[in-house]
């Protein structure tokens, strides 16, 4: 077996990381703009500041955190592997927290709100 990894296993492990690279980027790149826009013509839903501040304990929460779903992972043993439930389960769970991220709850009619009466 070879020591180094071809080209080809190269990209498809690097392949890996983009759906959650995607996620970060989206999310510290748009979510400021989102949630507090520098014009004034936009909603502004909480302050720079407030933002500022849960992306900052959003990290640190991270920091504390991964660590101990590492080791838990590691250690798992189930019928699917050690890895798979927590795919499984942290995808439906980023996916709800993405979509409440990006539809706040507001006072005025919202084009995100189904309507099924």
């Amino acid at each position: 077996m070879p020591s180094t990894l071809t080209l080809r296993q190269t990209l498809l492990y690097s392949c890996t990381s983009i759906g959650i690279n995607l996620i970060n980027t989206s999310v510290s790149t748009w979510l400021l703009y989102y949630y507090a826009p520098p014009d004034t013509a936009g909603v502004q839903y909480l302050s720079v500041a407030v933002v500022g501040t849960l992306l900052a304990i959003g990290r640190v929460w991270n920091a504390i955190i991964d660590p101990w779903i590492g080791h838990w992972s590691d250690v798992t043993r189930s019928r699917w592997g050690r890895r798979k439930p927590f795919l499984m389960v942290g995808s439906v769970i980023t996916l709800f927290s993405l979509l409440l991220l990006w539809m706040p709850p507001t006072a005025q009619p919202s084009t995100t709100v189904v309507d099924l009466s």
